[in-house]
C-alpha cells in the first residue's frame, strides 16, 4: 500500500480524511469533492447519505459537524485510529452493538469491511456510512453495495440480478462475521471472485462457535444482530437519532425520500436540481 501524503490519516473511494486541530484539540476532518454534473453522481448521493445518517451510539464514530461547502463535503468527526488485529468476539459485541441500533432504526449500513472499523481508546467503532441507506426493513439491492469479499452467499449468487435482490440487517451481519474473522485473524476467510467465494464457502466445513454461531451460514438461519446479542445474554446498548438538518428545494425533496427509504425514486426529482443546489 502506497504512503499517505503528510496529514493524511485516510482515503476512500468518497473522500479523504486528514486531521485538524480547534482549540488544542484533535480531530477527523472528511472532504469530499463534489463533481460537476452529471459525473460520478453517486458520490454526491454518498455525501448526502452521510449528512442524513444521525445515529448516535457509544460505537458508532462520533460525528462534531458536516457541511457542504465550494463544492466540496466536509464532515469533522472524533479522532480514531485503525484497529491492525483485535479478537473477533470484541469486534463482534461491540459492532454488532451498533448495527443493531441502526438496524432497529431501519438503517442497513450496506459496507461493513475492517476498512470500517476504527478504534477510540479501546472502543471499537463503525464509521461510513456513505452508503446507508434507510428502508422499512426490506429493500432492494444495488450492484455497488457491500465489497465482494464481505458480501453475502445469497448476494454473490445472484451476480448481476441485484436490482431484483431483497435485503435486510442480516446481509450487514455476514459481512460482520467475515469483518470480523479477518481482523483477528489478519487475512480474509473468503476472497477472489464470486464463484471462488462461493467455492470456498461450499467447502466450508469449520464449526462456527461463540458469538459467530448462526453467522456464517444461510440467510434463513443467519441472525439479527439482536439474536445475536440476546443469544449470549449481552444487554443491548440502545442510542439515540438526532434530527436531519432542514433543507429546502430539491435537495429536500431528495432528503425526505432517502429517509423515507425510497431512493430509486430519487431520478424523477433530477439530480441536475441536487447538484445545482449544493
Amino acid at each position: 500500500m502506497a504512503a499517505l501524503a503528510k496529514g493524511l490519516i485516510g482515503k476512500g473511494e468518497y473522500g479523504e480524511v486528514k486531521v485538524t486541530t480547534v482549540a488544542g484539540v484533535k480531530f477527523a476532518l472528511k472532504t469530499t469533492k463534489i463533481p460537476k454534473y452529471p459525473k460520478h453522481l453517486e458520490t454526491v448521493m454518498a455525501c448526502l447519505r452521510e449528512e442524513a445518517f444521525t445515529c448516535v451510539h457509544p460505537h458508532i464514530i462520533q460525528r462534531i459537524w458536516c457541511r457542504f461547502w465550494k463544492m466540496e463535503f466536509q464532515l469533522c468527526m472524533e479522532l480514531a485510529a485503525p484497529v491492525g488485529r483485535a479478537p473477533g468476539k470484541k469486534v463482534l459485541e461491540e459492532i454488532g452493538q451498533a448495527l443493531y441500533f441502526m438496524h432497529s432504526k431501519g438503517f442497513l449500513h450496506r459496507d461493513v469491511k475492517p476498512d470500517n472499523i476504527v478504534r477510540v481508546g479501546t472502543t471499537l467503532k463503525l464509521i461510513d456510512f456513505g452508503l446507508t441507506r434507510k428502508g422499512d426493513g426490506r429493500s432492494e439491492m444495488t450492484s455497488y453495495m457491500i465489497t465482494r469479499w464481505y458480501r453475502p452467499p445469497e448476494m454473490l449468487r445472484v451476480c448481476e440480478d441485484f436490482d431484483k435482490m431483497e435485503y435486510d440487517g442480516r446481509c450487514d451481519m455476514w459481512s460482520l462475521a467475515l469483518t470480523a474473522y479477518h481482523i483477528q485473524n489478519g487475512k480474509p476467510l473468503f476472497y477472489g471472485n464470486a464463484e471462488q467465494i462461493l467455492s470456498m464457502y461450499a467447502k466450508f466445513k469449520a464449526v462456527s462457535t461463540g458469538l459467530f454461531s448462526h453467522l456464517l451460514c444461510e440467510y434463513d438461519y443467519r441472525y439479527t444482530a439482536k439474536q445475536m446479542l440476546e443469544s449470549h445474554k449481552i444487554p443491548l446498548i440502545e442510542g439515540t437519532v438526532k434530527t436531519v438538518v432542514p433543507r429546502e428545494g430539491v435537495v429536500a425533496q431528495y432528503v425526505e425520500k432517502l429517509l423515507a427509504g425510497e431512493e430509486d425514486s430519487v431520478a424523477e426529482i433530477g439530480y441536475k436540481g441536487i447538484n445545482k443546489e449544493l
